[in-house]
C-alpha cells in the first residue's frame, strides 16, 4: 500500500473529484497523507481556466519533483486534458476521464514504475455517468461540495473549459443527489454546496431542472444549509428567486453570478447570452427579497477590443450592484477559442489591462467594505469552521449565510451554528460577537425574514 497525496488546483468540481479519488484509494487500503513530501505517489489535479492556471499546474508538478524526487507523479485534470505534452516529464499523464481509474493507475505505477502517457480522448464525456461518482465525507469537516453536473454548452468565445469538460450537459440523477446530500448531512456536514461546470443547466439531459432538485433538497431533515456555486444570469428565473424567499433558513442568500463585463458590446463579443439590463433585473429581484442578498461575481478586463468606455461601464455597474466580492481576471488567450483569434488581431496592451485590473480592484474593494459595513449590528447565523490565532489573539472563524467571513473572539465549538453580530470590518471580513439571549429573542419576534435583514 502507498502513501498518497493529492494536490488540487482550480474549481469546486476539481476539489470534489479529488475528494472522490481520496475515498476510492483509502477504501483500497492506501494512506492519504497531507503533504507531498511524505508521499510515495503525488496526484496533481490540474486546472486550465486561464493560461496562468496552466502555468501553476506545471509549476506545482515540478515543485513536487524537486522536493520529493522519489515520488511517482500522476498528472490529471483539465490542463493535461488539453495540453498533455506539457507534462510529458512525469510518470503518468491523463485527463479527466482517467480520474475514475485512479486505483488502477497507481497500482500499476507502484508495480512496474513505467512512465505512461494515456491516449486522452477529446470526447470522453459522451459515455460518462456521473451517478458512479459520489462521496461520503469531505476534507473540510463542516462544508461539503456535491458535484451534480458536468459540461457546458454555452460556447463563450474566451473559454477553454468546454473543450476540457465537454460541450454536452451531464447530470446526476436526482435521487442519487438526494441520497448523497442526505448521507453527508447524517455524517455531520452543516453546509452543502451544489456545484457543476454549468450548474444552472442541471437536469436538462434528464428531463428535470435545478429548481425541482432544490425543492426536494430543502425537505431533507437536519440542521444544515444549502449553498449554490456559480450561475449565469440567464439561469436565474422567478421560480428560483421564489425558492430563496420561501426557504431563508435552508438556502443561503448568496449567489455567485458571472458578469464578465459591464459592457453590452463586450458581452456580445464574449458570446454571453444576457444583457446588462437582464443582469440588473436579476439583482433587483434578489435584493427585493433581501436587501443584503450577497452577490459575488467574475470580471474579465482587457478582452480584445475593450476600450475605455467599455471599462468605464464595468466600473459603473460594479458601483451600482455593490457586489460583496469580485474575482478579477485579465484576459487570457486560450488556443482553440474564437477569442484567441480576436486577441491576435485586436489585443489590449498588457500595460492597459494591468492598469484596468488595478483600478477595478481598488474600486471593488471599497464596494466590499461598504457591503460589509451594512451588516454591522445585524444578527447573522455563522457556521464555525476553525480556530485561528493572529497577533496573539484567538479567534473562532466561519461564514454566515451571506458568505461573509466572521472573526469571533475566543474558542467556539467547530461545526456548530452560532448567532453572531458584526461589530467592525477588518481586512478579511467582519469582527463579531455572540448575540445575547435578548437579542435573539427580539430577532425571533420580528420573524424569519427580519432575522436575516
Amino acid at each position: 500500500m502507498a502513501n498518497i497525496n493529492i494536490v488540487t488546483l482550480g474549481c469546486k468540481v476539481n476539489q470534489y473529484e479529488s475528494e472522490w479519488m481520496k475515498e476510492q484509494l483509502a477504501e483500497k487500503g492506501h494512506k492519504i497523507v497531507p503533504f507531498f513530501v511524505d508521499a510515495d505517489v503525488v496526484v496533481v489535479n490540474t486546472c486550465t481556466v486561464t493560461s496562468e492556471s496552466d502555468r501553476k499546474s506545471r509549476q506545482i508538478a515540478r515543485k513536487v519533483r524537486k522536493v520529493n524526487p522519489n515520488a511517482k507523479i500522476v498528472i490529471l485534470g483539465c490542463s493535461s486534458q488539453l495540453n498533455p505534452a506539457s507534462f510529458s516529464e512525469f510518470d503518468f499523464v491523463g485527463g479527466n476521464e482517467e480520474k475514475k481509474d485512479i486505483i488502477k493507475i497507481i497500482e500499476k505505477l507502484m508495480s512496474n514504475g513505467k512512465k505512461t502517457f494515456s491516449k486522452i480522448k477529446r470526447n470522453y464525456y459522451l459515455n460518462e455517468k456521473l451517478d458512479d461518482m459520489i462521496i461520503k465525507n469531505f476534507e473540510n469537516k463542516t462544508r461539503a461540495f456535491v458535484k451534480v453536473e458536468d459540461g457546458c454548452d454555452q460556447f463563450c468565445t474566451y473559454c477553454a473549459i468546454r473543450l476540457a469538460r465537454g460541450n454536452r450537459i451531464r447530470s446526476k440523477t436526482p435521487i442519487v443527489v438526494i441520497k448523497e446530500v442526505t448521507d453527508l448531512v447524517k455524517n455531520g456536514y452543516k453546509e452543502i454546496v451544489l456545484t457543476g461546470i454549468n450548474l444552472g443547466k442541471y437536469g436538462e439531459d434528464k428531463g428535470t431542472n435545478l429548481i425541482r432538485l432544490l425543492k426536494r433538497l430543502v425537505k431533507i431533515e437536519g440542521n444544515f444549509r444549502l449553498r449554490l456555486s456559480s450561475l449565469n444570469p440567464n439561469d436565474i428565473n422567478d421560480k428560483l428567486i421564489d425558492l430563496f424567499e420561501d426557504h431563508p433558513k435552508k438556502l443561503c442568500r448568496h449567489l455567485h453570478i458571472s458578469l464578465q463585463s459591464g459592457s453590452n458590446r463586450i458581452l456580445k463579443m464574449m458570446g454571453r447570452r444576457y444583457s446588462i439590463n437582464e443582469f440588473v433585473d436579476v439583482v433587483y429581484k434578489l435584493r427585493k427579497i433581501d436587501p443584503f442578498f450577497s452577490i459575488t461575481t467574475d470580471v474579465i478586463v482587457g478582452f480584445p477590443g475593450e476600450n475605455d468606455e467599455d471599462f468605464e461601464q464595468t466600473l459603473q455597474l460594479c458601483s451600482f450592484v455593490k457586489f460583496s466580492k469580485v474575482h478579477i481576471f485579465r484576459f487570457s488567450p486560450r488556443k482553440g477559442t474564437p477569442a484567441y483569434e480576436l486577441w491576435s488581431k485586436n489585443r489590449v496592451p498588457d500595460r492597459i489591462s494591468k492598469e484596468r485590473a488595478k483600478i477595478l480592484n481598488d474600486h471593488v474593494n471599497e464596494m466590499r467594505r461598504f457591503y460589509l459595513r451594512e451588516h454591522i449590528g445585524k444578527i447573522r447565523k455563522v457556521l464555525i469552521e476553525m480556530i485561528n490565532e493572529e497577533d496573539g489573539r484567538i479567534f473562532s472563524t466561519g461564514f454566515d449565510d451571506y458568505y461573509v467571513p466572521h472573526f469571533i473572539d475566543g474558542v467556539l465549538l467547530e461545526n456548530t451554528f452560532v448567532d453572531s453580530i458584526p461589530i467592525s470590518v477588518n481586512k478579511k471580513g467582519v469582527r463579531s460577537r455572540i448575540a445575547c439571549e435578548c437579542e435573539r429573542a427580539m430577532a425571533d419576534q420580528e420573524g424569519s425574514k427580519n432575522f436575516y435583514t
